[in-house]
């Protein structure tokens, strides 16, 4: 009987994966929480999401003297997160280019906090991990 089980599970994993569907497990991801404000712990950075799924994602980085705007790119079916430097940042149709600041990797996401670990940086360290909390309800 655990068999069928396994089985069946790891069919319905399969489904959601290769069709694109978002699974149910991520309906905890900033992007699909709409009207929302995520900050670190620290709060160094902070983003706001406007609407489900909206791109792009504005955001900052607050240094000891200066804000350096952001905007950030994020989904549910990919744990990579890149961060752009808003200054000089175009958008043409599906395409964008800019200044790619940070490249995170989405390690935990719970109902009110995203947990990243730091792949490349410009203002990080490689392997910090930085805590989001969601400040709006």
């Amino acid at each position: 009987m655990k068999k069928i089980y396994s089985v069946i599970l790891i069919i319905v994993l399969m489904i959601f994966s290769y069709t694109g569907c978002v699974s149910p497990l991520m309906k905890n991801y900033p992007t699909e929480q709409s009207k929302t404000t995520w900050t670190s712990k620290d709060k160094k950075v902070c983003f706001f999401i406007e609407g489900k799924n909206d791109f792009p994602i504005y955001g900052y980085i607050q240094l000891d003297t200066e804000r350096i705007a952001i905007i950030i790119d994020m989904g549910v079916q990919v744990p990579l997160i890149e961060v752009y430097q808003r200054e000089g940042f175009v958008i043409d149709g599906d395409n964008y280019e800019g200044k790619l600041l940070e490249m995170w990797t989405a390690k935990k996401v719970k109902k009110n906090s995203l947990t990243v670990s730091v792949d490349e940086s410009t203002y990080f360290k490689k392997g910090e991990t930085i805590t989001f909390y969601r400040l709006d309800e």
